[in-house]
């Protein structure tokens, strides 16, 4: 077996670089980190079950790490549960699929790398890119938290998505994958995600990361506590499923001004790689009732005139943990796409739930998010 031991994570405090003894082990703490918001500049037109639906293609929100001697930018992603790097060891011309400036992590120049004999990753993403190469144990650093020993992959092969324009390019290094360790990809031996391997080596003030998410630079995650300036009212407490490996809330519904638009309860994953808020297509039918002036294009997307203002959605929920509200409000200026002049057609960030929903872009960027790895549960409130 080669799971990396939890014992051998051992806990750094960044800059010391030394394995901690139990007489000079670090404090329970957090640590707070900058998350940016990516918006690529090529859009595409991607096909669920027959419907068509505008994406980002992989917008997300970006943080800055440390692994090895190199510093990285990685895309959170709470869909998966690989961390993994772009590497030296990958071909000239997937190299180049790295856009410039962003680094290349060498393990030949890392001190603390060392190979995980006998494992690899290999994953691939909704969009039908992916990578694959062999795994490593590294020092990976997020804030001011640093781990040693941490599993990473350290991809030979890398393919872009299936819609990629001729010329595109990765925006990050790679992802953090936090979502449950079910669906690490290594084989053949799982390893944990970076924030598992925190809470196991007891890292954390609380077992839990919080997200408060902008559509701009200043947004940001918080590894193992709470703070409550960052919300306004009471949170909602709500189990999550997580036998698949994902952050699953289930039997959400949806209603507009009160009124329920959605024929039947949907799950509803918490992506934070994926931008849509997908929905069933009833629900969003009803919703773009509501708004004058809105219709669909060639492609079945739903349009509304730019400028005009778009009601908000509300999401409701059957178990409240902590008895708090039973629903969440997503305010209509998130679901925006953007906006545009007046006498033209704008897009939103709405897409048609194929049997699963997701809560995507709209939701994160309105809610404060409390991650509990360990009830597991999810908690929100409208951002302050």
């Amino acid at each position: 077996m080669h799971i990396t031991p939890l014992a051998s994570l051992g806990l750094l405090a960044v800059g010391a670089l030394a394995l901690p003894t139990p007489e000079t082990a670090p404090k329970k703490r957090s640590t707070r980190l900058q998350a940016r918001h990516l918006r690529p500049e090529k859009r595409t037109i991607v096909a669920r079950d027959g419907t068509v639906s505008a994406s980002n293609d992989g917008g997300g929100w970006l943080v800055s790490a440390v692994v090895g001697p190199s510093t990285l930018t990685l895309n959170v992603d709470t869909g998966s549960s690989d961390l993994w790097v772009a590497s030296t060891l990958l071909p000239s011309d997937e190299q180049a699929y790295v856009s410039t400036g962003h680094a290349l992590y060498d393990p030949s120049q890392s001190s603390s790398a060392a190979p995980l004999d006998g494992e690899s990753f290999n994953i691939g993403y909704g969009d039908g890119s992916g990578s694959s190469g062999p795994e490593y144990t590294e020092t990976v650093a997020l804030g001011d938290i640093a781990l040693a020993g941490m599993p990473i992959g350290v991809a030979n092969s890398l393919h872009l998505g299936t819609n990629a324009p001729a010329g595109s390019t990765r925006n990050s290094d790679g992802p953090v994958g936090l979502g449950f360790q079910s669906i690490n990809s290594v084989s053949p031996d799982k390893q944990p995600t970076f924030a598992e391997a925190l809470q196991s080596a007891g890292a954390l003030t609380h077992n839990v990361f919080t997200t408060h998410l902008t559509t701009d630079d200043s947004g940001e995650i918080l590894f193992g506590n709470y703070d409550s300036s960052l919300y306004t009212g009471t949170l909602t407490q709500v189990p999550v499923d997580n036998s698949q490996g994902f952050w699953i809330i289930d039997s959400v519904s949806f209603s507009l001004n009160g009124q329920s638009i959605s024929s039947s309860a949907i799950n509803m994953i918490g992506d934070t790689g994926g931008p849509g808020l997908d929905i069933p297509a009833d629900a969003l039918a009803a919703y773009f009732a509501a708004v004058d002036g809105s219709g669909q294009d060639s492609n079945g997307n739903y349009f509304y005139p730019c400028g005009a203002d778009l009601p908000d959605l509300e999401l409701s929920f059957p178990t409240v943990l902590n008895g708090g509200p039973g629903t969440a409000t997503v305010s209509g200026d998130k679901i925006k796409d953007g906006d545009g002049d007046a006498g033209s057609n704008c897009y939103t960030y709405f897409g048609v739930a194929n049997g699963q929903g997701s809560l995507g872009i709209p939701f994160f960027t309105s809610q404060y998010i409390e991650w509990d790895m360990g009830v597991p549960s999810m908690a929100f409130a409208s951002q302050a």
